[in-house]
């Protein structure tokens, strides 16, 4: 069975068609794939959702239904969130030293990395799933290995 980390600018392309949802949905066919999100990308998820509403891209009506559609998904255990520690923390601090001098990893990036990065030494994490390109780049040179819908 593989398993994919998937950050929140992934899970988004789930239940809003835009470039990268093809791939996203081939993910969630795949009846051996394991989908994992952090405790983090479940409150995300929620600003992805508003923000499409701010800027037009969505009624509150979508928005409310986008939510539902996010929770029944969790409450079938098609997504499996995985819960957060103090440890993930430090180690987005880690992250943040060693990368933000040089690229543009965000602190809430970082923690989704951190999250990542535990599930792999845990379970051997097989992907990790993201739209963001600099994130990618940070994740793969933490050793992970990439899928970026967009590419």
């Amino acid at each position: 069975m593989s398993s994919y980390f998937l950050d929140t600018s992934a899970l988004a392309k789930r239940y809003h068609s835009e470039i990268g949802t093809p791939d996203v949905d081939h993910l969630f066919q795949t009846p051996s794939a394991d989908l994992l999100i952090s405790a983090l990308a479940a409150v995300e998820i929620r600003s992805a959702f508003a923000i499409k509403v701010r800027t037009h891209e969505i009624t509150e009506t979508d928005f409310r239904l986008l939510l539902s559609l996010f929770q029944k998904d969790v409450a079938k255990r098609l997504i499996h969130v995985a819960k957060m520690a103090a440890s993930h923390f430090e180690e987005a601090a880690r992250l943040i030293e060693k990368y933000s001098p040089h690229t543009n990893l965000r602190t809430l990036d970082s923690i989704q990395l951190a999250v990542a990065l535990d599930l792999q030494r845990q379970i051997n994490l097989s992907h990790f799933v993201s739209a963001d390109t600099n994130l990618c780049a940070v994740a793969q040179a933490e050793g992970l290995d990439i899928v970026n819908p967009l590419q």
